[in-house]
């Protein structure tokens, strides 16, 4: 354990130490970490580094390792409220790139490697604000602006009169409505090949024949109880209510397996995000979606 100023300590958060972080840890990463420690040790895939003052502890960066590319991907950081503007988040972001810095195997003839931190945000503007002037300041480059997104929980949804039906108990899905999961493999490949690219997460529904699909919805799940609407496409001669029955069939197939979600959608995903957004509340805030990294090179003692 390292000793810093005012007692307050940094230290490894192995699986014996994992609870007492509980309350500076995201709670879907910490439930991840859970998960993890009861199979195998959390240094396997993961860096967590925690702050204490005394017994207390005031701060967590978790951050997982990647494993084809070795990058660190920040996953959660957080500091107490009391102890922000005392250095405490730089501090960690500095000491795990120390810690991987010393970490690398270098090839016979190599002097020098890359450490790459990454992470990804979705945060209300005037937070990203904050956060984004953090991210400068410890030296993140190549900020990656996307699309600006909203975030919508299931009872933003009910209250619609387009999207209410799917919480209803008697809802049945219209039978064109189809999970990509259940088309041949002749058919995803066809389908891969217009807007999937390979990759079907389990909430994506389509209707319409491969040579005239009308539409293709899909959802991927982010953690727990968080939803990202990826793509609502529909055709030319397919309503925007047939879009919205379309999404319905998802929003059906999510609550069957949870009661409480949010959604989050682009405003650049298709034509239902029009839709989406009149089901905002008026003061609700857009959020910004951004990317950002940084390459940190030391040099082979």
């Amino acid at each position: 354990m390292e000793q810093r100023e005012n007692n307050i300590e940094m230290e490894a958060i192995d699986e014996a130490l994992l609870a007492d972080y509980e309350g500076v840890i995201l709670p879907d990463i910490y439930e991840l970490l859970e998960e993890t420690a009861k199979e195998e040790s959390l240094t396997e895939h993961y860096l967590c580094i925690g702050v204490k003052e005394g017994s207390v502890a005031v701060a967590a960066l978790i951050l997982e390792l990647e494993e084809d590319t070795g990058d660190l991907v920040i996953l959660s950081l957080f500091v107490a409220q009391e102890y922000r503007r005392k250095y405490i988040a730089t501090d960690l972001i500095h000491s795990a790139l120390q810690i991987a810095s010393e970490s690398f195997i270098f090839l016979e003839g190599e002097e020098e490697d890359l450490v790459q931190m990454k992470m990804s945000s979705l945060l209300p503007e005037d937070i990203h604000e904050v956060w984004h002037a953090f991210l400068e300041s410890v030296g993140f480059t190549d900020f990656i602006a996307n699309p600006q997104c909203f975030a919508m929980d299931e009872q933003d949804l009910q209250r619609t009169k387009l999207f209410a039906p799917a919480f209803r108990d008697d809802f049945i899905p219209d039978e064109r409505y189809v999970q990509v999961s259940e088309l041949t493999e002749e058919e995803q490949r066809e389908l891969f090949e217009v807007v999937l690219e390979a990759y079907t997460p389990y909430y994506s529904i389509v209707s319409g024949s491969a040579d005239a699909r009308e539409t293709v919805i899909v959802v991927d799940q982010v953690d727990i109880d968080t939803y990202r609407l990826l793509l609502a496409d529909r055709s030319p001669a397919t309503s925007e209510r047939a879009l919205a029955d379309a999404l319905n069939a998802v929003l059906w197939l999510i609550c069957q397996d949870t009661d409480r979600f949010t959604l989050i959608v682009r405003t650049d995903v298709g034509d239902v995000a029009a839709l989406l957004q009149r089901a905002l509340a008026d003061d609700a805030q857009m959020l910004i979606d951004e990317q950002g990294w940084m390459d940190v090179v030391f040099q082979a003692r």
